[in-house]
């Protein structure tokens, strides 16, 4: 029976149910391949699904980013001195050590503590701005660890990841509107943090 599901090692991508054709290689053993049509869709479908996980991953990125200015616009609005700034970011802020879910949940205790420093964020939007930023956390970690199957036969991508929450594999869907989706959602939580908690600094 022809070999219908293929791992792309290395890149997250994983291709089933597409139709094959045998060659033999130079012992005479038959080897399926990927027909041409085949592989078209499917370089096709990677190459968009490519993109739009990176323009996911870099939307992360930025609010990652934002996050760590917020917390030091917080500790340094009142006392500029710019090079403990720079030590606090060098130091703290910008290492491997400090999570994202990490800034996440230092602005939120800051919030939770001094909420008139926030006087556009009631509690009310605080809680939907932070169950975004859970979801965008959550969607990143299972593209950066999860696998994305291309159904050739079905037509159809989804992401393969572990659930951690709830101690199970899971799949979701990959469309376009997932993607505008997460697109929507990266922009306006940038903008909500540069503009409420960085207390009008240029990022």
């Amino acid at each position: 029976m022809p070999e219908t599901e293929m791992d792309y090692l290395g890149t997250g991508f994983k291709i089933i149910n597409f139709p094959t054709w045998a060659i033999r290689n130079s012992d005479g053993v038959e080897e399926p391949q990927i027909t041409e049509e085949a592989s078209a869709y499917v370089q096709e479908r990677m190459n968009f699904l490519r993109f739009e996980r990176g323009k996911f991953i870099s939307g992360c990125t930025e609010i990652d980013n934002v996050l760590g200015e917020a917390i030091s616009a917080f500790f340094f609005r009142e006392h500029r001195d710019e090079y403990k700034r720079g030590q606090f970011h060098d130091f703290i802020i910008d290492t491997t050590i400090f999570s994202f879910s990490q800034r996440k949940n230092v602005i939120q205790q800051i919030m939770k503590k001094y909420p008139r420093e926030f006087p556009l964020l009631d509690s009310h939007i605080r809680q939907i701005m932070f169950e975004q930023i859970d979801y965008v956390i959550k969607m990143r970690n299972a593209f950066a660890h999860g696998k994305i199957i291309i159904n050739y036969r079905e037509r159809t991508n989804t992401l393969s990841y572990f659930n951690s929450s709830k101690n199970r594999i899971e799949e979701l869907p990959l469309n376009s509107e997932l993607f505008s989706t997460l697109s929507t959602i990266t922009d306006d939580l940038s903008s909500q943090i540069i503009e409420n908690c960085i207390f009008g600094e240029v990022v």
